[in-house]
């Protein structure tokens, strides 16, 4: 009695049965898909690095709008870069925030841009955070207020745009007296709309871990210059505290020392430029004459 062959149960050898592919067939395609995946994934992680970008450099120019109605609504008045206590007090002239509930905001949370700004932003808070994950972990948070003032995807040049108060000097009548006022208050002052930065891809520390965490995003940005050098000399090293190039992170082509940061400039239009390019100060002071610009003293009066 002829026993019955048992029927396999893999559908590459029940094919090969047939006649349909010889295991060389079999052995060519599977190579070939290998090989359409090992190109196809970089090219598609590329591509999404790519919209990521073209979404941080489309929040740039919704802020640079917002920041632009936010002084024709006030006169003139830029909006402070960070703000003196004194501005965010509470009292009849004190400079207004409100966030998302509609509940007002002061102290530190109000000196910082973020919710001063936001109602401009119908408070659509995807312009000021392009990573949802991030704004939704802020958002589980009980001091949310808080971490939404502090890491704003993009910087903003508080220096020289608006004016930086403690720990900066901007506000303060000793220092203009010595300096000058080095920082534009009212728009009318700013020279060349179109190379002045305004906003600036950023780091700072993760609130969630403030002793050794990185947080992509900070609500301000250093120039490499004030009176003295700031930044470190040599190619961007992702492993020093942010503060070691302003706060800036070049996390877009391909991120690094060869990386580049979104700027948005006065004028509303964005770009991205490597560290290198923004070492020259004539891109982020509006009184810059050269690339290694620094504020200095005034003359001595006779």
């Amino acid at each position: 009695m002829k026993t019955q062959p048992t029927e396999t149960r893999c559908p590459f050898l029940k094919l090969m049965r047939m006649g349909g592919f010889t295991l060389i067939e079999l052995l060519v395609v599977v190579a070939i898909i290998t090989v359409l995946v090992g190109i196809l994934v970089p090219s598609l992680s590329a591509a999404r690095q790519m919209a990521k970008q073209t979404r941080e450099l489309s929040g740039g120019h919704q802020l640079s709008v917002a920041y632009d109605v936010y002084a024709n609504d006030n006169k003139g008045e830029l909006l402070p870069g960070y703000a003196p206590a004194s501005m965010v007090s509470g009292g009849p002239n004190s400079l207004r925030a409100v966030d998302d509930k509609g509940a007002n905001v002061s102290g530190v949370i109000a000196r910082r841009y973020p919710w001063r700004i936001a109602s401009y932003l119908d408070y659509n808070m995807s312009g000021l955070y392009d990573d949802y994950r991030v704004l939704e972990s802020y958002r589980q948070r009980a001091d949310f207020q808080y971490v939404a003032s502090l890491s704003p995807s993009l910087g903003l040049n508080t220096d020289f745009v608006g004016g930086k108060s403690d720990p900066g000097y901007g506000f303060n009548a000793t220092a203009i007296r010595t300096w000058g006022k080095w920082y534009v208050t009212r728009n009318h002052e700013v020279r060349t709309p179109s190379s002045l930065i305004v906003f600036a891809s950023a780091r700072g520390r993760d609130p969630f871990n403030a002793t050794s965490g990185v947080q992509p995003g900070f609500y301000l940005v250093d120039a490499p210059r004030f009176d003295t050098a700031r930044w470190a000399d040599g190619p961007f090293d992702r492993s020093t505290p942010p503060e070691t190039y302003g706060y800036l992170d070049p996390r877009w082509n391909g991120g690094g020392s060869s990386g580049t940061c979104v700027v948005s400039f006065f004028d509303g239009h964005g770009s991205t430029l490597s560290l290198d390019a923004l070492r020259d100060m004539r891109l982020w002071s509006n009184q810059a004459t050269s690339p290694d610009w620094g504020v200095t003293a005034k003359p001595a009066s006779p």
